[in-house]
């Protein structure tokens, strides 16, 4: 019965592009407590943190509004949008730098900075330190 709800749903939610569509169906296959949306936003992110993310668009192909997306997920996480965003690229570059050897501005391409300055001002936001400090430090023997 689960099963059918669903495809019902995914029927009566296409929106009429690829790429929406396909958005929309990865966010029903994935939800598990009935349209848990902070959860599909979390698993977004996990899955797409190299690309730029809005949260407009995830609101948009879910069809509920941007402010009512934004302060469910910060109810349910305990943090913004943005900032949760910002910090799960962080982590992700932090385990970059400690298994490989890689240009730093490689890294922030990598976990979805567009520019070095920004990856770094945040780098040093999130952790306290640069990222050069923190790879001189972690790269020590």
């Amino acid at each position: 019965l689960e099963s059918s709800i669903k495809d019902i749903t995914k029927a009566f939610k296409t929106s009429g592009t690829v790429q929406e569509d396909d958005l929309m169906i990865k966010m029903l296959d994935g939800i598990n407590n009935h349209y848990d949306y902070p959860e599909f936003v979390m698993k977004y992110i996990a899955n797409q943190y190299q690309n730029d993310i809005l949260l407009a668009d995830l609101a948009r192909v879910a069809h509920i509004s941007v402010n009512y997306l934004s302060a469910l997920f910060k109810k349910e996480v305990g943090t913004s949008f943005k900032t949760y965003l910002v910090r799960f690229r962080i982590e992700k570059a932090i385990d970059i730098l400690n298994e490989k050897d890689i240009p730093l501005y490689e890294v922030a391409e990598l976990v979805g900075f567009n520019d070095y300055a920004q990856f770094s001002k945040m780098f040093k936001k999130v952790t306290g330190k640069s990222p050069n400090l923190f790879t001189s430090k972690s790269r020590k023997p």
